[in-house]
């Protein structure tokens, strides 16, 4: 364990590994990788939803669609794949009070998050003040 710590591999060194392990040993390495990106991936989303600054946690599976409304051209499907964000557009959330527009967007950002997407959140007084 010692020897492992703060170890990024080098590529060199791991393509002789490779080259001169027994099939044995390349099973244990692609495991033990598989396992490490795993950890690696489910740390970067645990930071980005923690970094987020949701004031709590919701998800898109309990939020109420009958409270939402979209324009003819764009809908739930374009929310939830998120490709507004590959096109760089913005997301407008209004209404009256409670009508799910905070939840909505915590569970949208949440799900950015488990995507590897940063997010930042922020209420509209928040960001007056």
């Amino acid at each position: 364990m010692e020897l492992s710590r703060n170890l990024p591999l080098t590529r060199s060194v791991l393509r002789r590994a490779v080259e001169n392990a027994t099939p044995g040993q390349l099973g244990f390495l692609a495991a033990l990788f598989t396992a490490e990106n795993a950890s690696r991936a489910e740390s970067k989303r645990n930071r980005l939803l923690r970094q987020a600054g949701f004031p709590q946690s919701k998800e898109l599976d309990g939020y109420d669609w009958s409270m939402a409304a979209f324009p003819t051209d764009w809908g739930r499907e374009q929310l939830v794949s998120l490709e507004f964000i590959d096109h760089a557009e913005d997301l407008v959330l209004y209404g009256d009070v409670g009508c799910g527009k905070t939840h909505l967007a915590i569970a949208t950002g949440t799900l950015a998050c488990r995507r590897g997407i940063p997010v930042r959140f922020f209420t509209a007084s928040g960001l007056i003040m």
